[in-house]
Parts: structure tokens; C-alpha cells; sequence
């Protein structure tokens, strides 16, 4: 999904939609490396306001706190199934202009990761309890609802500025229409495996510019084994969407933003989970894939202890896989 204003043509595959003429990439059997997203890890200017914004205001349970990689103060929060880290940098990327405001122009922004959307079941109860709490980004008002046809899933959406200018969604799937009721109920399904104490269960999706889409669907299916749920137009905007566990990848590639700085932004790495690191490994290295050495035992923060190696990304975003521990 987009903030602001959006025109769109989505195309559609095995799914018709109905606005539009569609072709819809919807591969099943896959996802057998990964099972979802793992670490997100953050870099930012002010860990305390981060910490009162993700664990005050958003309520996100925190796990785990102390020095992290790189001697770095870092704090670790879980939604659902993944972790977000925050780690304090001095030298990390901001994305408010020097007044405070967001900068909106986020072609200046380096980083490829432009929002991050969190899963819930009901926006009306989060609106309620968030209100007044966190400045508002362009959803204003209370949860609306995209135009049916926007994307590939309808969904209810309110948005807010975290303390670093990046866009934070709250996402509710509300699409009826029958062609989308199976990837919609994967994704319920996912969520009942999660704490339902917290508002938040998952990563809905995330919205990441890329500069290559073929050879992002070719990491990311061939070497991957993730789902390709569909590609389409939204603006100037072209949009290959892919799925691992309750998440959805919207890779967008742009003209406007060929001289963005990709990769390493806010968002400095995004992990995975598989099940079997050792075997996951000699498969990517196998398919030739720009893996790092073999898989290390690594504790990011006191209580936090994975085994994981690394992975090049699209336009140089770092990706880890990763087993808990």
C-alpha cells in the first residue's frame, strides 16, 4: 500500500478482480525455506522516544535490552512471530527535516524501506486506544478503508509518524471478495499461533523500492521459495507483491526514485526465520546466492539467541536468515 493519494491499475492472475482485467501470480507449495519475518532491525537518533513510542504508546512487549551488536544501546520488541530491534546510532539515518516535521519528500530519505504495516484484527478498537497518542500521517480521523480494487487486498488502514519520520500503518484485512479468501485466512490462521494480548500480530506487509524487479523475483522465488501474490501500476509505481509467512513484500520500482539512496535506511536489516539454518544455507549457497559465511550462534541482546548468516538483498538492503535458539 501507498500513504497519500493513489491512482492504480493492478493487474491479478488466478484471482479476477473486480475493477479491473487481471492477472494474478499465485504460486502454492512454496515457502519452505522461510516461515516469516524474524529480526527487523532499526538504527535511530533517540532510542529513549523510541522505546515510549513503540513499547508506551503501541504496547508492543519488550523482550529484551542492553547493548547490542555493534556496542550499541538496543532495545528488542516482539510482534507476533518477529522481533523488532531498535538500536541507538548516532550516526543513523533521520527522517524528520530539521524543523521536527517528517520530511515527506522521501526520495531524500536514504533507505529502501519506505513504511512498515502492522497486522490487527480490529482498527476501530486500536484507534481508540492510540488516539491522541502519536501524530497521525496522512490517515486522519479513524481507520478508512482503501477503494476496493486499490491493490491486491483490501484493507482498513490508519497510519501514524514514528519518532524517526517513518510511516507506521495499522492494517485490517476487510476484503469480502471470494478469489482473495484464501490468502486472507492463511493469514488469520497465522495470527491465532500469535500472543493475543497485544494489539499487534504480525507485519501486514512492508513497502520497499527496489531498481530491479526481475532479479527480485528471482531471489526472492527461485532462491527464496516465497510466494508471488501479484504485480501491478499505482502512480508512477510498478509492484511485484511477495508473501513468507503473515507478511507481504510490495516491491515497488520507480523512475522518480532511481537516484534514491537504496538500501541501509531506518530500516538497516530485515531477517527471516527458517527452520533448518544449516540446511537453508547450503541450499542458497548452492543456487549461487551472495550468502556470508556459514550460520553463527549470535545473541543480538541478552535473551535474544539465534543462529543465522547473511544474505545480499535487493539494491543492497541487508537480509539475514535466521533459527531461534
Amino acid at each position: 500500500t501507498f500513504a497519500g493519494k493513489v491512482s492504480h491499475l493492478y493487474n491479478l492472475s488466478a484471482f479476477e478482480s473486480l475493477n479491473n482485467p487481471s492477472r494474478y501470480h499465485y504460486l502454492t507449495g512454496r515457502n519452505k525455506l522461510l516461515t516469516d519475518i524474524g529480526r527487523l532491525q532499526m538504527r535511530v537518533l533517540d532510542l529513549a522516544a523510541c522505546i515510549k513510542f513503540y513499547g508506551e504508546v503501541l504496547r508492543l512487549p519488550e523482550i529484551g535490552r542492553g547493548i547490542g551488536t555493534g556496542g550499541r544501546k538496543s532495545v528488542a520488541f516482539t510482534i507476533g512471530q518477529s522481533i523488532l530491534e531498535i538500536q541507538e546510532d548516532p550516526g543513523a539515518v533521520n527522517g524528520r527535516l530539521p524543523s521536527g516535521n517528517p520530511n515527506k519528500e522521501w526520495a531524500t530519505v536514504p533507505g529502501s524501506v519506505n513504511h512498515i504495516a502492522l497486522y490487527v484484527d480490529d482498527n476501530d478498537v486500536v484507534y481508540t486506544a492510540l488516539h491522541g497518542k502519536a501524530p497521525e500521517a496522512y490517515v486522519h480521523g479513524g481507520p478508512q478503508p482503501q477503494p476496493l480494487g486499490h491493490t491486491y487486498l483490501q484493507r482498513s488502514l490508519i497510519d501514524y509518524w514514528d519518532p524517526n519520520g517513518l510511516i507506521i500503518q495499522i492494517s485490517e484485512t476487510i476484503d469480502e471478495r471470494p478469489e482473495v479468501q484464501s490468502h486472507r485466512k492463511k493469514k488469520e490462521e497465522l495470527r491465532r499461533a500469535t500472543d493475543s494480548s497485544s494489539f499487534f500480530h504480525g507485519f501486514d506487509h512492508l513497502s520497499i523500492y527496489i531498481t530491479d524487479t526481475e532479479a527480485t523475483r528471482d531471489l526472492f522465488v527461485n532462491k527464496l521459495e516465497m510466494t508471488e501474490l501479484g504485480d501491478g501500476t499505482m502512480e508512477d509505481r510498478s509492484q511485484a507483491v511477495f508473501k513468507v509467512g503473515i507478511t507481504d513484500l510490495e516491491m515497488n520500482e520507480t523512475d522518480a526514485y532511481r537516484n534514491k539512496i537504496l538500501g541501509s535506511g531506518i530500516v538497516n536489516m530485515l531477517g527471516f526465520w527458517t527452520e533448518d539454518i544449516d540446511q537453508t544455507y547450503h541450499r542458497l549457497k548452492d543456487a549461487g546466492s551472495a550468502v556470508s559465511g556459514p550460520p553463527m550462534d549470535v545473541t543480538p541482546l541478552p535473551g535474544v539467541n539465534i543462529r543465522s548468516f547473511d544474505i545480499e538483498g535487493p539494491d543492497g538492503l541487508p537480509l539475514e536468515i535466521a533459527e531461534r535458539r
